[in-house]
């Protein structure tokens, strides 16, 4: 199954079935469970929904039980608050009659006031320099005569053409085992064009942001996903939305991990455009697990 370039606005696209209630397609992309970012943006959609004439500015949410990718996902939101200023939602993502994912987001009227941000790094290459993460990993493939680990994943993780497309800073390192600094940098957008307004944007930054987030936090152990030593799993997630965005546009996306205790790893993103502005910021604690 190969990726359409309106993949990320369909999915975006929620069915209202009832007052505060919207269904959620499915995506097609070959995992064993719903990928975490899927459930991110639909929740944002469906809050942007219920809001009018504000601007999302952050968003916090925990993740509850995995997803059943063979059937759709209902969303009910919640008013927690309409203010002049702020509006709140509560978001609960519903499968089989039981809560998968709850999120609150918190939106925002435009207003001015001071602008400050951290910069972005310098010296990066520009995606355009880049291979994708994907010519990469079937690089690897050739390479090693298809014996790399990639075999076991081919499936989901090359064959079939995501609606995301990443350029990794440094070079594919997800397979070495050797300790590295707990920092990464990407290229990252999504594929085609998207509508041009503010829900659809914030909501598809979402739907990205989760997307390989915690490797950074195996970095300084030199563990990989893919060589059967451990496991993960998103326990929860936030991001604030600090300027506009243009999700169709390339991001430069960096991670960074300041810790991992007790089976669990923290990792933190920052998302710049190319004119080097920070347009949103996010974190995600995950369940890091040795498998016995």
């Amino acid at each position: 199954m190969k990726a359409t370039p309106t993949d990320i606005a369909r999915l975006l696209n929620l069915e209202e079935i009832d007052i505060d209630l919207f269904r959620g397609e499915q995506s097609h992309i070959p995992l064993p469970q719903v990928y975490g970012g899927h459930v991110l943006g639909q929740s944002m959609a469906a809050a942007a929904k219920t809001v009018k004439d504000m601007a999302p500015h952050s968003m916090h949410a925990y993740f509850l039980s995995t997803g059943d990718v063979g059937a759709p996902i209902l969303y009910k939101v919640n008013n927690t608050k309409d203010g002049r200023s702020f509006c709140v939602r509560r978001v609960v993502a519903i499968q089989h009659a039981k809560p998968i994912f709850e999120m609150t987001a918190s939106f925002h009227a435009k207003e001015p006031g001071p602008d400050f941000h951290i910069p972005m790094p310098l010296d990066i290459p520009e995606p355009e320099e880049l291979l994708s993460d994907r010519e990469a990993r079937l690089n690897i493939i050739k390479a090693t005569a298809g014996e790399s680990p990639y075999q076991y994943v081919a499936e989901w993780l090359i064959d079939y053409e995501w609606p995301i497309e990443t350029k990794r800073i440094g070079g594919l390192q997800e397979l070495s085992e050797a300790p590295r600094p707990p920092k990464q940098m990407m290229w990252i957008k999504a594929r085609g064009a998207l509508p041009n307004n503010t829900a659809t944007h914030t909501a598809a930054l979402a739907y990205l942001s989760d997307l390989e987030f915690l490797t950074v936090c195996l970095q300084p152990h030199g563990l990989s996903w893919f060589n059967g030593s451990v496991k993960g799993a998103s326990l929860d997630h936030a991001m604030w939305f600090h300027r506009p965005v243009k999700v169709d546009e390339w991001l430069l996306y960096v991670h960074d991990c300041p810790n991992t205790a007790q089976g669990r790893g923290l990792a933190r993103g920052f998302f710049y455009n190319r004119s080097g502005e920070l347009v949103a910021s996010t974190a995600q604690e995950g369940l890091i697990r040795y498998i016995q």
